[in-house]
C-alpha cells in the first residue's frame, strides 16, 4: 500500500520540494544524503520523519478505501427498517471517513514541507 500512496502523492511531493527548495541544482535525495552521512543526528531524524511521512500517506489513501468500501457494503448488504436510516449510515461513514483521510493528507502534508525545510535550513549551512 505504501507504494501504491507513494505513486498517487508523487507529483504533490515533487511540487511541494520545488517550492520550498526552488533553486536547487542538486536533486533533494543527494542533498538529503549529503547532509546525512556526516551528521548521525540529522540523518537519525530525516528518518524518522520519512517514516512518519510514509504513515500518513499509507493511511490516507487505506482510509479513502476503506470509505469507499464501507459504503459500498452499506448500500449492498446493510437492510435498516427505514430508508433514512440507510442515509443516516451513509452520511455517517461520509463524514468520518472524509474527516480520517482529510486529516491523514494533511498531516502528510506537514510532515513533507517539515522534511523539505529540514534540507533547505542544514543544506545553506554546509
Amino acid at each position: 500500500m505504501d507504494r501504491v500512496a507513494d505513486m498517487v502523492f508523487s507529483k504533490w511531493n515533487k511540487s511541494i520540494g520545488k517550492k520550498i527548495i526552488p533553486s536547487s541544482n542538486r536533486p533533494l535525495s543527494a542533498m538529503r544524503f549529503e547532509l546525512g552521512k556526516e551528521n548521525e543526528y540529522l540523518n537519525n531524524q530525516f528518518e524518522y520523519t520519512r517514516s512518519r511521512m510514509r504513515i500518513a500517506r499509507a493511511s490516507s489513501v487505506n482510509f479513502g478505501l476503506i470509505t469507499i468500501l464501507a459504503l459500498i457494503f452499506i448500500v449492498v448488504q446493510i437492510h435498516p427498517s427505514t430508508e433514512a436510516q440507510k442515509w443516516a449510515y451513509i452520511f455517517i461513514t461520509l463524514i468520518v471517513g472524509g474527516l480520517l483521510t482529510g486529516l491523514s493528507v494533511y498531516a502528510w502534508r506537514e510532515l513533507t514541507v517539515t522534511y523539505y525545510e529540514l534540507i533547505k535550513s542544514n543544506y545553506k549551512t554546509k
